[in-house]
């Protein structure tokens, strides 16, 4: 290759002693390339800058060196001398490959979905984890620990290895309100009329279709069995019952807003083994303007780069008074309503929905009573 690129003779040489030729031109470390024998002699190629001391070794041992074809360098040599850049750029390329170990090439994510990864990504990203950062082992030691510690997470592993750090989790489960060896019972959250009963563990004291009151046992872990035989057990299971519950929200007709102004600023940085390297001129923000974060790595043509770009938009905010209309204050409203009945039973199922509201005080003041199907029982100790 480095012959192609600096130019090379394809020669024959005939008579005299050929095979010392050979010999010596091993010997002073002329490099041959492509030799073949021939009738008198042999072929072969030899590159351009030891052509002169080739023709001199020849004439020692009396052979004829003619030249069939000669190629051009594809960079002259000046171009090097004038340009350093040109040798300085590859070999600095070589030491950062050389140490690549330590360098964050690529960060992968096994099994986790799109919302986390973002998550996960930006706290990696305060805790100096990007593309382009040095990484050793106590650093990624105290990463995991931190991670771990805000409780987030069931498992979390940070695997890296030759410059790949590949990411695996899973979700924090939730604790149970009694440990397993303790007696337990299921009683009713809500008023309501049972739809459904999914029980596996305790005495069952309720049946579908049956009215029950909020604070009722449903499921008994303390019971007989047979011959009189006392069982003190976990009550499991989930029942369902349809109730109706009743929400409030208040929302006013006027209110003060930060709205972002046309006056943007973009400042742009680069993160490299460590290091944070500006680009472009740098603004600083002041207190009426609002700043964004943005990391991402340095791709080029789909391939990412171990350099992490920082994008920081700043944006001048400034305080408006905004106006809405009955309908849309009355729609926020019910979403404030429908929030709440999520919070307090996580995947329930409305099947109607009651509204009564009035304009009061500047302000929307909504009352929505929820029919809905609900997860109605919850585990506790037996007293």
């Amino acid at each position: 290759m480095l012959g192609f690129l600096a130019g090379q003779i394809y020669f024959r040489a005939e008579g005299g002693t050929p095979e010392q030729l050979l010999n010596q031109c091993r010997e002073k470390g002329i490099p041959l390339s492509d030799v073949k024998g021939v009738e008198l002699g042999f072929e072969a190629k030899v590159p351009t800058r030891n052509y002169a001391a080739l023709c001199k070794l020849a004439e020692k041992k009396q052979c004829h060196i003619f030249q069939l074809k000669q190629t051009k360098a594809v960079a002259p040599p000046r171009l090097f001398v004038m340009r350093p850049g040109l040798v300085v750029g590859p070999l600095l390329l070589l030491c950062i490959i050389a140490f690549s170990g330590n360098i964050i090439w690529a960060v992968r994510f096994d099994g986790v979905e799109l919302p986390d990864v973002q998550s996960i990504r930006q706290q990696l990203y305060g805790q100096g984890i990007y593309e382009g950062a040095w990484m050793d082992e106590q650093k990624l030691q105290q990463v995991h620990q931190t991670l771990m510690q805000q409780g987030q997470y069931g498992w979390l592993a940070l695997n890296f290895y030759r410059g790949r750090l590949v990411i695996e989790k899973s979700d924090q489960l939730e604790q149970p309100l009694v440990e397993a060896k303790d007696t337990s019972d299921l009683v009713s959250m809500v008023d309501g009329t049972i739809t459904e009963i999914q029980v596996t563990g305790g005495d069952i004291l309720c049946l579908v279709g049956q009215q029950i009151a909020k604070e009722q046992l449903l499921v008994s872990g303390n019971y007989l069995y047979q011959e009189g035989k006392a069982i003190h057990t976990r009550s499991k299971g989930k029942i369902y019952a349809q109730t109706k519950q009743t929400y409030h929200a208040q929302q006013p007709l006027q209110q003060e807003v930060e709205i972002p102004s046309s006056h943007t600023h973009t400042n742009v940085f680069m993160h490299f083994l460590g290091q944070r390297f500006s680009l472009g001129k740098i603004y600083k923000p002041t207190e009426q303007e609002q700043v964004t974060i943005r990391y991402s790595p340095l791709t080029i043509l789909g391939f990412a780069l171990p350099v992490t770009v920082e994008r920081q938009q700043l944006m001048q905010a400034q305080q408006q008074s905004i106006t809405l209309t009955q309908q849309q204050a009355l729609e926020l409203a019910k979403l404030s309503c429908r929030q709440q009945l999520e919070q307090d039973f996580p995947n329930c199922i409305v099947q109607a929905e009651g509204i009564q509201w009035e304009v009061k005080d500047g302000a929307i003041h909504l009352t929505m009573e929820f029919t809905a199907v609900v997860q109605a029982a919850k585990e506790v100790k037996s007293g």
